[in-house]
């Protein structure tokens, strides 16, 4: 009767984990992916750096953009005490308006169109407003100049003039590169919390199953001991793995408790997850072609501290450029029309009737030039710290490679094994029952082929898991992985 009890409450115990186990919610790695991309805040944050970096490549743009000046002035010169100096002094009132329309070189330099129309008013005689003597003179001095300036030596050429733009560039290129990085490690961490989810849902199936085996060979054991083909205590055995197999279905049900908070936390969920998975792994093939080749090429990891190497190299080329004297040319030239009536100076300036020309330079050479030196050091170690990064990232990714490929050639291997011998340990199991029932076998042999294919299960379900995980590595290495999942990046390449 106790035994009968035992029996009883352990399959209540079990309807109880079936039923805890059907509150789990079922989700499939696409699922998964799609929610962890949606919600996960480090990636939101690369995606922002992106919009970041667009927003200064718009910014770097404008080092193109032509602009307009435009001013005017006022200025008016008196002398109250003109008894008391030893100059003549001549009053004069001005008035000055002046625009230009300008567009930068990508060489460093300039063009610019310069509108200019002056007013003049001076005596011309005499040293004050007062005499007698004094007359006043009109000037209308209007020009059109076209103004070229070019350096010839510091901040010369494109590489340096536009040293913004190109630093701009990289660093959208780090960013894009970064955000592919990113994503590439998030879906490869949720492609192996899933598939670590799989195998937890599969031994808490497994466990299930064999514990119900066990149950089925505790009932057969009971009927024979009421024919009185076995003794009251032939039934010990099988009770002490009816526990055992509680135990491990227990354990089991604590793993997918906390594989599933595994993946929850990667999709970005604040309250406990309760997932069970519902896909099951796939057996992929070892990876063909050249895929170290290919993982170099494309690694975004790689390609991102390339780019921030170049972006050292423009640090460089400007400090370079800084440690050179400043060397400056400049000239302007352009129609001038001068008269005393406005009119008559426009009719001037449009015939040609007067011109302006001007030529000069601008030199410039610090002494001990220190701070030049010091920009110039710095930024060489920063690109070589750079390029140390970017190599050892090769390396890193060299070896990452060959690993995931051992492992996807390992895990293959070990399927077509362990498949066989899942099989095979059914037929012995199935043999092992039926002479069992015969009375030519013992509870000690079904137990222990029972316990035997529900090993070699989990065997198998590890090595499929075990691919999977090392597939999903080596996509995450060639950045495959996105487009393999159905993955785009906006503002990526």
């Amino acid at each position: 009767m106790n035994k009968l009890v035992a029996l009883v409450s352990c399959v209540v115990c079990l309807s109880g984990a079936t039923a805890q186990a059907q509150t789990r919610q079922e989700v499939t790695l696409a699922d998964a992916l799609r929610t962890a991309v949606a919600h996960n805040p480090r990636l939101a944050g690369r995606f922002a750096d992106v919009a970041i970096a667009n927003a200064r490549v718009l910014e770097a743009k404008g080092l193109d953009d032509f602009f307009v000046d435009g001013s005017g002035s006022w200025t008016r010169t008196r002398a109250d005490n003109v008894e008391a100096q030893t100059v003549p002094f001549t009053p004069y009132d001005r008035i000055g308006l002046a625009a230009s329309l300008t567009r930068p070189f990508s060489t460093g330099g300039s063009v610019a169109l310069k509108l200019d129309a002056p007013y003049v008013r001076r005596a011309v005689s005499g040293f004050a407003p007062s005499d007698a003597n004094l007359v006043l003179s009109e000037a209308y001095m209007p020009s059109v100049q076209l103004a070229l300036t070019q350096p010839l030596l510091r901040g010369r050429g494109y590489d340096v003039a536009r040293a913004k733009a190109r630093l701009a560039d990289a660093d959208h290129s780090v960013a894009s590169r970064t955000l592919v990085a990113e994503a590439s490690g998030l879906v490869r961490d949720v492609a192996h919390a899933y598939w670590e989810l799989a195998y937890a849902t599969g031994a808490v199936e497994l466990r299930r199953e064999a514990l119900e085996a066990t149950r089925e060979q505790l009932r057969a054991v009971m009927a024979q001991i009421d024919v009185g083909k076995q003794s009251p205590s032939g039934s010990a055995e099988v009770e002490v793995s009816v526990a055992v197999r509680e135990e491990e279905l227990i354990d089991a049900q604590r793993e997918l408790t906390q594989r599933s908070a595994n993946l929850g936390r990667l999709l970005g969920q604040e309250a406990p997850a309760s997932f069970s998975a519902a896909e099951k792994p796939e057996v992929l093939a070892a990876a063909r072609g050249d895929v170290l080749g290919r993982a170099l090429a494309r690694n975004a990891e790689i390609r991102a501290l390339h780019a921030q190497a170049m972006a050292a190299g423009i640090d460089i080329d400007v400090a370079e450029s800084a440690l050179l004297p400043q060397f400056d040319v400049y000239a302007s030239g352009g129609a001038l029309g001068m008269a005393a009536d406005p009119q008559q100076a426009l009719s001037n300036l449009g015939s040609f009737g007067g011109y302006t020309v001007q030529a000069g330079f601008v030199f410039q050479e610090p002494i001990e030039r220190r701070t030049q030196r010091g920009q110039r050091d710095a930024a060489i170690e920063r690109a070589r710290k750079a390029r140390l990064a970017e190599e050892d990232a090769r390396t890193r990714v060299a070896n990452d490679v060959a690993g995931a490929l051992a492992a996807l050639d390992s895990t293959q291997r070990r399927v077509a094994v362990l498949v066989h011998a899942v099989e095979v340990a059914d037929l012995d199991l199935s043999a092992e029952r039926a002479r069992f029932q015969a009375n030519r076998s013992t509870n000690f042999d079904v137990l222990r082929r029972q316990q035997s294919a529900t090993d070699v299960r989990l065997r198998l379900l590890r090595a499929e898991v075990e691919n999977a995980k090392a597939a999903a590595t080596l996509d995450a290495l060639t950045t495959d992985i996105l487009a393999r999942h159905g993955i785009a990046l906006k503002g990526t390449p």
